[in-house]
């Protein structure tokens, strides 16, 4: 929307002074410039009387005329400083934007990082990464291997997740660590647990058995290798 305070806009107004007058529009006067804005196309006696009072006005007061160049660049100074401040500002706002990501992506790094090494210490010789079925033999004597036996058959819940609480339901169908499942054994400390409720479809496999079943919401009802110390047997406080 243009500028106008009158008849005649306010770019026009310098634009027809400064040709009529031949000097640059940032020499023009307030006092010039609203005196052809609001002139109007009759002159009556009390117009003219107000016009004569104005220029008898500034005449008496010459610091009235304050040249409207200086006016604008002062205006732009205050608009310069206000996006220096917003700028600023902004920079300020995306550097502690950056620190929260960073930090957040650390304590992620972190939380991650204990969850697994609790996994590998629980898990006892189970790895995360599929092993051939005769990468390891087992040492379990006999009796340990008879004393394993009574589970065989009895329902269980497992344990899983951070913090640890149960993820699924099921049954044992497999303890001896010799026993091949998919792409690996058993092997000592784990038994092979039939699951038949999955309370956590997220809850992550601690031995995969195979190169793409990742989580219990993949398995649903199926076989599974869990280690026993994870176990939770019903006629039992806790599987050890």
């Amino acid at each position: 929307m243009p500028s106008c305070l009158g008849r005649t806009s306010v770019a026009i107004a310098w634009t027809e002074l400064a040709l009529g007058k031949g000097i640059p529009e940032s020499e023009i006067t307030r006092t010039e410039s609203y005196m052809l804005i609001h002139k109007p196309k009759e002159m009556t006696p009390r117009r003219q009387e107000l016009m004569n009072s104005i220029k008898n006005h500034v005449a008496e007061h010459l610091e009235s005329q304050n040249d409207l160049a200086r006016d604008a660049v002062a205006k732009g100074d205050s608009l310069m400083k206000k996006n220096d401040g917003l700028m600023m500002a902004n920079s300020q706002l995306e550097r502690r934007i950056e620190a929260m990501e960073v930090n957040m992506d650390a304590r992620m790094m972190r939380q991650m990082e204990e969850v697994r090494a609790m996994f590998m210490s629980q898990r006892g010789t189970c790895t995360d990464n599929v092993t051939s079925p005769h990468s390891r033999a087992s040492h379990q004597s006999p009796s340990a291997l008879l004393g394993n036996a009574q589970y065989i058959g009895k329902d269980c819940e497992l344990r899983g997740g951070w913090p640890l609480d149960i993820v699924a339901r099921g049954v044992v169908q497999d303890v001896d660590p010799n026993t091949e499942y998919g792409e690996r054994t058993l092997e000592e400390g784990n038994f092979k647990i039939f699951v038949q409720v999955v309370r956590d479809h997220n809850a992550t496999l601690p031995c995969h058995h195979n190169g793409w079943v990742r989580t219990l919401g993949q398995v649903v009802q199926g076989g599974v290798i869990w280690p026993k110390e994870l176990l939770v047997f019903a006629s039992h406080s806790s599987s050890s």
